[in-house]
Order: C-alpha cells, then sequence, then structure tokens
C-alpha cells in the first residue's frame, strides 16, 4: 500500500508520539527524558506486536470466513431495506444497513492499513 495521503492522515491519525533527543556521545538524558525515550519505546514495541497479530490472523484459514460473514450481514441488512414495505421502517433498515456497510468498510480498510505501515509511520494509526 503507498504511503498516506495528508488526508488519510489525518483521518487515521491520533496524536503522535514525540520521540525525544537520544543521548550524545558524553552525554547525559535527564530522568525525564529517559522515561519519556523509555515510553516511546514501548508504544513502538505494543504497535508493532499489534500489527503482528493483525497480519497473523489475516493470513490465517479463518480470515476469509470473517471477511465473508461480514458482508453476508451487511448485504441481508441491505437486502431486508430493499424488501421493506413500509417506509418507516424502510428507512430504519436503509439507516442500518449503511451504518453497517460503513463499519464494514471501515474496519477492514484500517486494519488493511495498520498491516502496511512501517514503524515511523505506524504510530499514527488508530489503535484505540
Amino acid at each position: 500500500m503507498p504511503n498516506l495521503t495528508d488526508e488519510q492522515k489525518r483521518t487515521f491519525a491520533t496524536p503522535l508520539v514525540d520521540v525525544p533527543k537520544q543521548a550524545n556521545e558524553g552525554e547525559t538524558l535527564t530522568p525525564e527524558e529517559q522515561q519519556a525515550i523509555n515510553r516511546a519505546n514501548a508504544e513502538t514495541q505494543a504497535l508493532m506486536q499489534m500489527k503482528a497479530a493483525l497480519i497473523e490472523t489475516s493470513a490465517s484459514r479463518g480470515w476469509f470466513y470473517v471477511e465473508k460473514f461480514a458482508e453476508t450481514i451487511v448485504r441481508n441488512l441491505e437486502q431486508a431495506a430493499i424488501a421493506e414495505e413500509d417506509d418507516t421502517k424502510a428507512n430504519g433498515l436503509r439507516r442500518d444497513a449503511r451504518g453497517a456497510r460503513k463499519f464494514k468498510d471501515e474496519l477492514f480498510k484500517r486494519i488493511a492499513l495498520a498491516k502496511s505501515q512501517e514503524v515511523p509511520n505506524f504510530i499514527e494509526v488508530v489503535t484505540d
């Protein structure tokens, strides 16, 4: 996947982790700077573990079925909305179907995005 555009970064970005300076030779860091470095390293490690887990999960034999189940659920909601004759109920069902479609598309887009990011860019991906 190519690098993200600025618009995509704004959509998927969280507050960036500012990696503090590294100590130059002969220079010592303050305890606060060392804690900030340790915190940034731990966050990067956690994000890389998440990336590895997502890659492993999406490479499993069951991932195809997860995608197929999600698409089937959304399609069934869309078909129920089309088949409904009562306008009030149909409007509610259409709203549900649109929300489900947006959720499914956004979920799989973010999973693909998280799997494709490198360490410097990966920190920007939402991890809530």
